[in-house]
């Protein structure tokens, strides 16, 4: 399946507890209650690994244990404060989406620029395309994403097509989609209602 991050909200006095667990308090936690306790309410799921693990120390998070454990040589454990997570939206805005937008267009040659990056899967990287080549390229992208508005709003097997999300029960996400020109949205929203105050958001790979 791969290394893969998810987002948690944790009461600050739960992350304190962990802070200094050391590698004999994980041994002797046999009922994985620091799994527990850390994992309780999850509020995004496989999300931003490539930003948080690109290598960037301090800047989209900061290593939850002050000791050494042997389970990290597997997996991570993170804390992403307001000002990290504002660092985490930037990235997304500069190095993800607007690289990706900035890419599809047509230089003054009339032909498609060099830096056209991430292309839909079903599309082979051409370099050089003519401006008409590439409007068909973006045109059929654009025709698969609008038919899928007209699918029902309740379809469950339609919705995660639509990138919106409407269960009433997570508050978290407004899209759940993975993509990011729609994933920053969620990222937006969990910036404002986030109690940034009393909780830490946790960010846990493996």
């Amino acid at each position: 399946m791969g290394f893969r991050i998810s987002l948690y909200c944790v009461p600050k006095e739960i992350v304190h507890k962990y802070e200094n667990f050391t590698e004999d308090d994980y041994r002797a936690d046999k009922d994985g209650i620091m799994f527990n306790e850390l994992q309780k309410e999850r509020v995004k799921y496989d999300t931003l690994t490539d930003v948080i693990m690109s290598g960037c120390e301090d800047k989209f998070s900061t290593c939850l244990f002050k000791n050494e454990l042997s389970i990290e040589d597997d997996m991570y454990f993170g804390t992403i404060s307001k000002e990290q997570f504002l660092n985490i939206i930037e990235e997304v805005r500069t190095n993800h989406i607007l690289k990706w937008f900035n890419g599809r267009r047509v230089d003054s040659k009339n032909k498609l620029g060099d830096m056209w990056l991430n292309p839909p899967m079903y599309l082979h990287k051409k370099e050089g395309w003519t401006a008409e080549e590439a409007m068909k390229a973006n045109q059929a992208e654009w025709n698969i994403k609008a038919n899928g508005w007209k699918y029902e709003w309740f379809d469950d097997e339609k919705r995660h097509f639509l990138n919106i999300n409407i269960d009433m029960d997570n508050k978290w996400i407004i899209s759940g989609a993975n993509s990011y020109e729609y994933l920053i949205f969620d990222l937006i929203h969990i910036l404002k209602i986030f109690d940034w105050e009393n909780n830490a958001l946790v960010c846990i790979g493996g």
